[in-house]
């Protein structure tokens, strides 16, 4: 959040266990008549869709339905359904003319028990209620604790509420490139199911037989055996996040020990998921376990195996490649057999010390104080913001909750090439789906085709709508929008329009095939327009400061090195929203998620041709947007209002977050390429930086980016030589756009890899390297681009702020630990570090009127 996460964190924390406000509640009691309601059957349908929805209250009336519906027909149990947030990103689900069936009530799937020899569970049975089973019956059995915390990483408290296991299981039988955590940790205990088929028969199955069986089936329960006292039983998962995230793999391992032989493995189990195209069981190195003990010679043996299971359909990831998902596996087989080994070296006992789960975290806590002056009450004072209440209650509107009667929806088409021409588009097919009224394209357009006009420059090249033999640069641009009358139907039928395309060359999809193919890059014109009443920069030119650079015989030690940044997307939490609505006298009124209304109404009236004083634009409040609706949210607007204007009825349009992170992008991806010189202490002389940015197809509007950017490649430091050489790259992909101190944050970044590597070349501490190379506050305090420190508004504290902070943070005493803790461990690390930033924007920099 633009307002900190500290606000946020004490108002949950509050409510949280240990909180202050922990138990001084009551839930609100069930009504009488809920609490005495006995369930009945109920069906739906949806006449548009031919959707069905029944709700069976036994397993009788359930079977029933299954032999009523055509074997053609999709069907599906559900639970809770909440496989729908996940399946758009696995192939989506056949929802047309589906049946799906609530098995949530049926009580055949809604027991459990932990008895004996095993934990059994209906297929209705909640995650979360599956851990508190398994947490419950931990000291039966070395494989229930990893169970439930390795199910504590699956999505997260609210989904685990209600999501069932066996819906998990499910999907990823219907999308077997899932990751299912479920099913890899599930057969590595050894888990068990009774499946029930349409013809009655009852089959028991492990979980890769339950994953490839064919036909409608209804899983009834799954049982988990309780496993001997001499089993070794581990989980592990690699993710781009510790919860609430996909694995990139996953691993599950079960070695069972002989009890007349100890120490030599009787049996084991490994399965890995993220690896091949379907959940392996790694039978190879199971078998080459067997009769050993976990040794250096065993683990050569059964890796080496683990790499041949691993061999055979080893599936596709475009982010990860092969032998880095395989090195993981190997790497938790390691793992594991340091957790069955009777002794393990103190240097190697943190690889299998597990990191604190969220739920295990200390509830975040802090203080806030205000520096309040009575003479200027109310300015400075803590004061409730108004709207607070209502967005805490979810009382406040946002544009996407915003609605007339008579409404169309529209959704975007998108190009579905790069670096080609468009030699057809038709949506023929498309027009004739249930509720689709219009596909809106180019010929529409009343005005200019452009969303930024008012940019010019680079800007211009950009089309609000391709056309048929324009040449398309990338994916994510669009087409047009089809209307339909829901949402659900502008989306099914915006899939349908037919796009056929004609390559023109080569894709450049990096900085580095940009440059190859397209030489080096030269600095570009700067003919974008500034931003009325803000300071203007030359931003593409060479900035140099300070004396010539010293000759390379003064003693001096030079470096040179390359520093890249990758992109990073947007992800607000409402996504682009606009909802435009034609009035009389060619009038509009456009409700707008948006951070600047002033160039939304300009781009408006520019593309429906008519003056800005007949268009309204109004903003309730946006649901985030860090700079991805600043100048982006045109793009949406203007569509919706062409849509508007053609059907002359109001057209919302709800981006899908997929769509939304196609067309918008986010930050730019950046190098640096730097040369800096400095002495034995590790004083910088000079610094000379070469910054490569690629902003996608065109660079247009980024040299707003660029200008917040240019200052960070020096950051807070004072060299006798500087130079900045900032070049763009056109790549074929999206169009970058401001996100959050846009460039800024790969610039400081890149003079901070300088420091650094100063540091660890000259054997001193980064902070004091750091500390050297501060401004000396005087009157050649002037920064490469024309700051003045102290002056005109850029105040500048660092080094006094530097020292403070260590001092408050007790950083030299927690810097010892870290490096006391990283001799002792091999395998984990801890890191301790401070990072100054120096932000040049003065109080001129955002002035701008407002009507209060």
């Amino acid at each position: 959040r633009c307002t900190g996460y500290r606000p946020i964190l004490t108002s949950f924390g509050a409510f949280a266990k240990g909180g202050k406000l922990c138990g001084q509640h009551e839930s609100v009691k069930h009504p009488t008549a809920m609490l005495a309601h006995n369930p009945q059957p109920l069906r739906f349908k949806d006449d548009i869709t031919g959707q069905e929805w029944f709700r069976p209250v036994n397993l009788e009336q359930y079977m029933a339905i299954a032999s009523l519906i055509a074997t053609n027909r999709p069907f599906r149990p559900i639970c809770a359904s909440t496989a729908d947030g996940v399946a758009k990103y696995y192939g989506g689900k056949d929802t047309d003319n589906a049946v799906l069936v609530d098995t949530s009530l049926l009580p055949e799937l809604n027991g459990s028990s932990l008895d004996g020899d095993a934990l059994r569970c209906g297929a209705s049975v909640t995650i979360e209620k599956v851990i508190a089973l398994l947490e419950q019956g931990s000291a039966g059995s070395p494989s229930f604790s990893p169970l439930a915390r390795h199910m504590k990483r699956i999505a997260c408290v609210q989904v685990r509420s209600v999501a069932s296991w066996a819906g998990n299981l499910m999907f990823t039988r219907e999308h077997p490139n899932f990751p299912s955590d479920m099913a890899t940790i599930l057969a590595a205990a050894g888990a068990t199911f009774d499946v029930l088929g349409v013809d009655s028969k009852r089959q028991t199955c492990s979980t890769v037989q339950l994953l490839g069986l064919k036909g409608r089936v209804l899983v009834l329960s799954m049982t988990i055996p309780k496993l001997t006292a001499s089993t070794v039983f581990e989980t592990f998962k690699v993710s781009p996040r510790h919860v609430f995230a996909a694995a990139t793999v996953n691993f599950g391992a079960c070695i069972e020990f002989d009890d007349k032989q100890g120490g030599v493995v009787r049996r084991a189990r490994f399965s890995v998921g993220g690896v091949t195209e379907t959940l392996l069981e790694a039978a190879k190195a199971a078998t080459a376990l067997c009769g050993r003990p976990l040794d250096n010679a065993s683990f050569k043996a059964v890796e080496a195996a683990l790499r041949q299971d691993m061999s055979v359909c080893a599936s596709k990831n475009e982010f990860h490649s092969l032998e880095y998902r395989q090195s993981l596996a190997t790497a938790f087989l390691y793992k594991t057999f340091l957790a069955g080994s009777s002794s393990i070296p103190s240097q190697l006992k943190s690889a299998i010390v597990p990191f604190i789960p969220a739920d295990a975290q200390p509830i975040s806590h802090g203080t806030e104080s205000f520096g309040t002056d009575p003479k200027e009450a109310p300015i400075s004072e803590y004061i409730i913001k108004r709207s607070a209440r209502i967005q805490a209650s979810g009382e406040a509107l946002f544009p996407s909750d915003c609605g007339r009667p008579g409404t169309l929806w529209g959704q975007v088409v998108l190009t579905t090439s790069a670096n080609a021409r468009l030699v057809a588009l038709d949506a023929s097919a498309a027009l004739k789906m249930p509720g689709v009224h219009d596909f809106i394209a180019a010929a529409s357009i009343p005005g200019v085709n452009c969303p930024l006009a008012s940019f010019g420059g680079a800007n211009l090249k950009e089309k609000l709508f391709f056309e048929v033999n324009d040449e398309v640069p990338c994916q994510g641009e669009m087409v047009g929008i089809i209307v339909a009358d829901t949402w659900q139907q502008a989306h099914d039928a915006a899939k349908m329009v037919l796009q056929r395309y004609e390559p023109l060359g080569p894709v450049l999809v990096d900085i580095k095939q940009g440059v190859q193919y397209q030489g080096a890059p030269d600095i570009v014109d700067n003919t974008a327009s500034t931003v009325s009443g803000r300071r203007s920069r030359d931003w593409w030119k060479v900035y140099e400061q300070g004396t010539a650079r010293a000759p390379k015989d003064n003693g001096l030690t030079t470096l040179k090195g390359t520093f890249s940044s990758n992109g990073q997307r947007h992800f607000y939490m409402e996504t682009q929203s606009v909802l435009a609505t034609p009035l009389d006298g060619n009038c509009w009124e456009v409700i707008v998620s948006d951070q600047y209304s002033d160039l939304t109404q300009t781009s408006l009236a520019l593309v429906l041709g008519v003056p800005q004083h007949n268009i309204n634009v109004k903003v309730p409040r946006a649901g985030g947007a860090f700079g991805g609706k600043l100048l982006r949210q045109t793009l949406t607007a203007c569509a919706a209002a062409v849509a508007a204007k053609k059907m002359r009825q109001p057209v919302r349009i709800q981006n899908e977050r997929i769509d939304d992170m196609r067309m918008i992008a986010g930050r730019e991806v950046a190098q640096f390429d730097y040369d800096v010189s400095f002495d034995v202490q590790g004083k910088v002389d000079s610094l000379e930086v070469t910054m490569l940015l690629d902003f996608g197809w065109f660079w247009g509007d980024n040299g707003f980016d660029l200008a917040f950017g240019l200052p960070g490649t020096a950051n807070c430091y004072q060299f006798n030589h500087f130079k900045l050489d900032p070049k763009a790259v056109e790549t074929n992909t999206p169009h970058t756009t401001f996100m959050r101190a846009p460039v800024s944050m790969q610039a400081v970044l890149a003079a901070e890899v300088v420091m650094e590597h100063v540091a660890r070349t000259v054997g001193r501490p980064l902070e004091e390297v750091q500390a050297l190379n501060f401004y000396n506050m005087n009157e050649s305090a002037v920064t490469p681009f024309g700051d003045h420190l102290g002056k005109d508004g850029y105040n500048y504290t660092i080094p006094t702020l530097f020292l403070d902070i260590q001092k408050q943070a007790n950083f030299s005493d927690r810097k010892k630990a870290v490096d006391a803790y990283n001799a002792a461990n091999r395998w984990t690390k801890k890191g301790i570090a401070i990072t100054p930033t120096m932000f040049p924007i003065n109080c001129a920099y955002y002035s701008s009127g407002a009507l209060v």
